[in-house]
């Protein structure tokens, strides 16, 4: 997993049927050093995070374990699977 924030959200009028009641968000990944990435990429978000929200992400083949019951085959590389409450880490 890796850290991210949301960013926006995606709207899809047009969609693949497994990818139907799913919500997208624009997410930026957070590097090692805690800075976001310059590009935005689209997530599926299954756990009610909002835009500035920081969160968990998942990609690869584990992002599409996050999906709803039923729907574990979507084409999703790409998953907010949690919002951080709280984080902290220590300067070497």
């Amino acid at each position: 997993m890796q850290r991210g924030k949301v960013t926006g959200s995606v709207w899809a009028t047009r969609r693949v049927e497994v990818l139907e009641g799913v919500r997208l968000a624009l997410v930026r990944r957070r590097g090692p050093d805690g800075r976001l990435a310059d590009r935005e990429e689209v997530a599926v978000e299954v756990v009610e995070a909002g835009v500035g929200d920081e969160v968990l992400l998942a990609d690869g083949r584990e992002a599409s374990l996050a999906m709803p019951e039923g729907k574990n085959f979507a084409p999703v590389d790409l998953a907010v699977v949690g919002v951080l409450d709280e984080q902290s880490w220590e300067e070497d």
